[in-house]
């Protein structure tokens, strides 16, 4: 604690460098602790805020059956959007970016 850390990182023009620094207290802490694929699924589960209500991906388990032809689903997160892609998601996004949202087109 309270050392200074000097660090060199080389790459390629354009390429994407990370660094992440894990405090020595965090490794101390029992395991159980850690964040998995499906704790984050399971966390984004909760907060479905789509009118279908199928659950998040409740597709995979058709799709992992063995069989001739593969079932798609029909609902999607498609849009003609960046802003309805967001809503049709199932999630609440919070951000303070201006996200493109297209003309309302009445059907006539």
């Amino acid at each position: 604690p309270g050392t200074s850390v000097k660090y060199t990182i080389k790459a390629d023009p354009e390429s994407y460098c990370a660094l992440l620094a894990v405090d020595q207290s965090v490794l101390l802490l029992k395991s159980g602790n850690d964040i998995t694929k499906d704790l984050v699924e399971q966390d984004v589960e909760q907060y479905d805020t789509t009118i279908a209500g199928h659950g998040f991906r409740s597709w995979e388990a058709d799709l992992r059956r063995r069989k001739r032809s593969v079932w798609y689903p029909w609902w999607g997160i498609g849009g003609k959007d960046a802003a309805t892609i967001f809503d049709n998601s199932g999630l609440v996004i919070l951000t303070d970016a201006l996200l493109f949202r297209g003309p309302d087109v009445a059907n006539d």
